[in-house]
């Protein structure tokens, strides 16, 4: 407000004053200029963003569940140049540190490995969040884990006391839940299979055996 910024202030100390600080107050302030260079290296920021831009984006594109939120997102660099393989073998090797500080943390590039781990990899190593890159078919059963993927279609089935809910994510699964199933049913149950496989919106009820005695299995889209 007076117009005065830190770097005139600084300029304007004396090393006098500096000397007249505790030793406490030096360290502090050493501390914090260690840190301020530190952070001004940071080369990465992350955007939270849909499974078809994380996919799009290849080995830099992810996501994170815990702690820090379950999201998809990239990292992109911070410049509007592209990352280095210095940088991205850092992304891969450091990744809780560079989703949140936007670099590996100091400690974490010790030579002598000898340090305790920062805190963006101790919430890591005990799994208060985790990240997984380079999403794709392979990586889809942990997503839907996750909720990640809704899923297409709900399947409940009760016979007697046995209850069980299934979701199912795909046409493929869909139609997996009727393959054992064709040979035992009725030719009403049939046609109706026929119709909802041809176009699986709404609900479909069908009775069909478990064991020694019938089951109800419902299914219905699942909307938001």
């Amino acid at each position: 407000m007076l117009g005065c910024t830190l770097e005139s202030i600084m300029a304007s100390v004396p090393s006098r004053v500096l000397r007249d600080m505790s030793d406490n107050t030096l360290q502090e302030l050493a501390y914090q200029l260690r840190q301020a260079q530190w952070d001004k290296k940071a080369f990465c920021t992350y955007n939270e963003c849909t499974r078809e831009e994380a996919i799009a984006k290849g080995e830099l594109g992810g996501y994170v569940a815990g702690e820090l939120g379950t999201h998809y997102f990239f990292f992109e660099p911070k410049s509007s140049a592209e990352f280095t393989d210095d940088q991205r073998q850092m992304i891969f090797e450091h990744t809780a540190c560079c989703f949140m500080s936007g670099q590996p943390c100091a400690c974490q590039l010790d030579d002598d490995g000898d340090g305790d781990p920062c805190e963006c990899q101790m919430g890591a190593n005990n799994d208060s969040y985790w990240f997984q890159m380079n999403i794709g078919p392979n990586t889809f059963r942990s997503e839907c884990d996750l909720e990640l993927i809704e899923p297409k279609w709900v399947r409940s089935f009760k016979s007697g006391d046995f209850s069980v809910v299934d979701k199912i994510y795909n046409m493929a699964q869909l139609k997996e839940c009727f393959d054992f199933d064709l040979n035992t049913m009725g030719v009403d149950n049939l046609v109706k299979v026929a119709a909802f496989l041809q176009n699986p919106v709404g609900e479909l009820t069908v009775v069909k055996p478990c064991g020694d005695q019938e089951g109800v299995a419902h299914y219905t889209q699942f909307i938001v």
